[in-house]
């Protein structure tokens, strides 16, 4: 996934992603609060969004951010559902 910041971009690893938002991890802090434009591709699927930095902790040396979407469309939280319930089947399957 990727972030543009400030007219800055990194691209950054994807800790977890849900209908509302996301967490990534970072090399760079972002400000609580701050929008943001996200990036990011579900199974070929790639979504740009409007988000709102609301978490930042650090850990190991990098940062974690928490981001909630401000405007994301229909499809793109379809298909997060879609990824999401075929992970979950999965882990309940193993369990």
């Amino acid at each position: 996934m990727g972030i543009l910041y400030r007219g800055e971009y990194e691209i950054c690893r994807l800790s977890e992603i849900g209908e509302g938002g996301l967490g990534f991890f970072s090399d760079c802090t972002y400000n609580k609060g701050s929008q943001a434009v996200v990036t990011y591709s579900i199974e070929g699927f790639f979504v740009v969004t409007t988000a709102e930095i609301v978490s930042q902790n650090s850990r190991d040396g990098k940062y974690h951010h928490g981001v909630a979407f401000t405007n994301v469309s229909f499809e793109a939280k379809r298909r997060i559902r879609d990824f999401i319930a075929s992970r979950t089947d999965t882990y309940l399957v193993n369990d």
